[in-house]
């Protein structure tokens, strides 16, 4: 599989804005500080991985599917751009979170908390992908990338 493909759907799905690198950037940010710090997250992250081709594969085919992709990918990118609404919207939680407790409760909880740090979270492989994404059509999937900045000569090479 080649590098620059890894994320494909994210991409396939970019592609539709000028400013796919401010897109993917922000995709990048909400995938670093609301998904991998859980193991959770790490599931979602794992699962786009594995199955991302593919997915490209159905945005490619389906531009209904895409331009709907495209408002969920702006969505989740603005909230990873959003540095102050991200954290505060985990400040917030953390609080709900200590309503009702007294002081001795909420220190106990935060001890707690402190020795879940020791829990090793699953490793995320991106190129780690699943059987539908190992047959995608790679060729199609990076006609449909966002042109890399500095690139235009070798994506004219490559058209010629």
């Amino acid at each position: 599989m080649p590098i620059e493909l890894s994320c494909a759907a994210s991409k396939v799905t970019a592609s539709l804005r000028e400013d796919s690198d401010g897109l993917l950037a922000g995709l990048r940010a909400f995938r670093d500080h609301a998904l991998k710090p859980v193991s959770a997250g790490r599931r979602w992250i794992q699962s786009y991985y594995g199955h991302s081709p593919e997915l490209a594969m159905v945005l490619i085919q389906n531009p209904d599917a895409r331009k709907a992709a495209l408002v969920v990918v702006e969505h989740f990118s603005r909230l990873g751009r959003s540095e102050l609404r991200r954290e505060l919207g985990v400040l917030g939680e953390e609080l709900r979170s200590l309503n009702g407790l007294s002081l001795g409760q909420a220190v106990r909880r935060a001890e707690i908390d402190a020795g879940k740090a020791d829990v090793v979270l699953p490793l995320v492989r991106a190129h780690q992908l699943g059987e539908g994404s190992r047959k995608a059509d790679w060729e199609l999937i990076r006609k449909y990338l966002p042109k890399e900045r500095g690139d235009n000569e070798s994506s004219q090479k490559q058209s010629q």
